[in-house]
């Protein structure tokens, strides 16, 4: 897999699982199973070898069938061709869903963010000017320009402890703005990716709740007046239409949150990773 992961690096395709804190398996664990890697990687996968040991044969996932028959360890489960996991116990299963439930669950609410640092203290910047609250907006803004981020981030937390004075779009960007101080204070690369995976979390959680003050907004409007000729009648899209939208959007962003917040629990060391891959090699045809 490591070559694999090398030769797509080439392409600026980085398909190494999302906890790994490099693009290179942690060391001691080369003769470990993989894990943690999505579908699309595993599907990748498949595909790359067949092209690169060009024969006879070519690479696939294992069926459902196959999976559900070879039950090898109850730890890792294993991608199939129909995107599913399968091939854990229902041992191994029920403490997965023991230690999610652990681990994320009972807590508040491939994917690497690229923030450099330049780009994170304009971000930090924007959002400090979009908290529109003064005295803090100047404070805070003149700790940026001159590199006081410390300074910057104690200032940040002062107001998220004090939500009475904020509105509900001034805490949210208070929020942004301490993940993304936290991104350009990162002194290493774990940090990095652990400040930049919270502010996905919070990005993700903040798009989430409002699609749902969309689709709360939509039901709650008047619908169209009946009655009018057809060419006074301004093009709409019907409001079934238009809810269940929205609901897609919302389930999509709620999956790429969770997937976030695996990501962080993992990097946490609090949560074990378990998509593992197995390859079947078939003649063709």
């Amino acid at each position: 897999y490591q070559l694999f992961i090398d030769s797509q690096m080439k392409d600026q395709r980085y398909l190494q699982p999302a906890h790994w804190q490099s693009y290179r398996f942690p060391a001691g664990q080369a003769n470990a199973p993989l894990s943690g890697v999505q579908y699309y990687y595993s599907y990748s996968l498949t595909h790359w070898l067949s092209s690169r040991y060009q024969s006879a044969y070519e690479y696939t996932l294992p069926g459902v069938n196959r999976m559900t028959i070879e039950r090898l360890k109850a730890e890792i489960g294993y991608w199939t061709n129909r995107a599913t996991i399968e091939g854990l116990t229902p041992t191994g299963r029920q403490a997965l869903e023991t230690r999610l439930q652990a681990t994320i669950l009972s807590s508040d609410l491939d994917l690497a963010l690229a923030l450099d640092l330049d780009l994170a203290r304009d971000l930090d910047l924007a959002l400090a000017r979009d908290l529109d609250l003064e005295p803090y907006t100047s404070q805070i803004e003149a700790a940026i320009n001159t590199g006081d981020l410390t300074h910057a981030s104690q200032l940040t937390r002062q107001l998220l402890e004090k939500p009475n004075l904020l509105s509900v779009p001034q805490y949210r960007t208070a929020t942004l703005l301490a993940d993304t101080l936290a991104i350009a204070q990162a002194d290493d690369r774990l940090s990095t990716r652990q400040a930049s995976f919270q502010y996905l979390r919070h990005i993700y959680e903040y798009v989430w709740i409002g699609f749902g003050e969309l689709i709360q907004q939509t039901r709650s409007e008047p619908k169209p007046r009946r009655g009018l000729k057809f060419w006074k009648r301004k093009p709409t899209i019907s409001r079934d239409d238009l809810l269940a939208g929205y609901a897609e959007a919302q389930e999509q962003v709620a999956q790429a949150y969770w997937s976030v917040r695996l990501v962080l629990a993992r990097l946490e060391g609090k949560l074990e990773a378990w998509e593992g891959i197995r390859i079947v090699r078939q003649s063709k045809g």
